[in-house]
């Protein structure tokens, strides 16, 4: 999957989760932060387990990763984790 489509996905799955919150998501940029955003440490995990779901990711592969905190940490433990995959 093309960085770009992972970009799409991730920003579709913050918004909803920000929605969800009553919390304005626009311009969404790799430095906000998920907290900023309404979206709690339940909430990143329901986020990555949505991320898992959509992109075939898997948990045990991406040990050692560090929880994202910003929606640019989201975005590298996608990109992270396909290009893994790839090789």
């Amino acid at each position: 999957m093309e960085d770009y489509k992972i970009r799409a996905l991730v920003v579709d799955l913050i918004k909803t989760y920000s929605r969800q919150r009553n919390i304005p998501a626009s311009g969404l940029g790799d430095q906000i932060r998920l907290e900023d955003l309404g979206i709690d440490s339940v909430g990143v995990i329901s986020l990555l387990v949505d991320l898992e779901r959509n992109i075939d990711l898997d948990f045990e592969t991406t040990s050692g990763l560090r929880p994202p905190r910003t929606v640019g940490d989201v975005m590298k433990v996608a990109v992270t984790y396909l290009r893994r995959q790839a090789q």
